[in-house]
């Protein structure tokens, strides 16, 4: 059976200039560059805390690429030409990273916060939607089908926005682009959800800080 494993990093206050340099240091230059173009120093230090997420991932999978080997989609899917597939997400304080030897995966994780969930009409179904305002919780149905939408994009590669409305999430198993994928929420921190989409039926998952 396929192993899953998810790492995350709950970024609880800000690491000086000097920390973050010296962790800069262990990435290529091209990624470095990359995170420093963000402005806000929370988002630089969850995406470098991402990397680093990534780097002990291909060693725990005993694998032998390094970031420098990374390539990226025209979508801008980071990948490894391998069977290796990985994916990153963050939001709030807490970062995640998630991979397996063998088959596609796609992580999302969403901080619950209110919103008026109403501007985001347009990118549910109408079945989904019904779900979604019939619920006793409208917050926790939406923020559920989102993180399982964007989980899906990102395992097929599209992460197109425009799309979500056509990316069903209902079910537990969903059929697009010629492949199955399957839904499995994460339970990472309190206050957060995210969720999980995989190409294989049969997996086992690993969560650890």
């Amino acid at each position: 059976m396929e192993e899953v494993i998810i790492y995350f990093s709950k970024e609880t206050e800000l690491i000086s200039q000097e920390e973050m340099n010296l962790d800069f240091l262990k990435l290529p230059k091209m990624i470095s560059e990359r995170i420093r173009k963000y402005d806000d120093p929370l988002t630089q230090q969850l995406k470098l805390k991402g990397k680093l997420l990534l780097i002990r991932l291909l060693e725990r999978f005993h694998l032998p690429f390094l970031l420098e080997q990374l390539c990226f989609t025209n979508a801008n899917r980071p990948y490894f030409h391998s069977d290796f597939d990985f994916n990153i997400s963050y939001s709030g304080n807490i970062v995640i990273c998630g991979g397996l030897k063998n088959g596609r995966i796609g992580i999302d994780i969403e901080k619950i916060k209110p919103i008026d969930i109403n501007l985001f009409k347009n990118y549910f179904s109408l079945d989904e939607w019904q779900i979604i305002i019939e619920s006793e919780n409208n917050l926790y149905a939406f923020y559920r089908f989102w993180t399982r939408k964007e989980a899906l994009a990102k395992a097929i590669g599209s992460g197109v926005l425009k799309e979500f409305s056509k990316l069903e999430v209902i079910n537990d198993v969903i059929e697009t682009n010629e492949c199955r994928y399957y839904f499995q929420e994460l339970i990472i921190s309190k206050g957060y959800i995210a969720n999980m989409a995989v190409a294989i039926k049969n997996v086992t998952v690993t969560i650890a800080e």
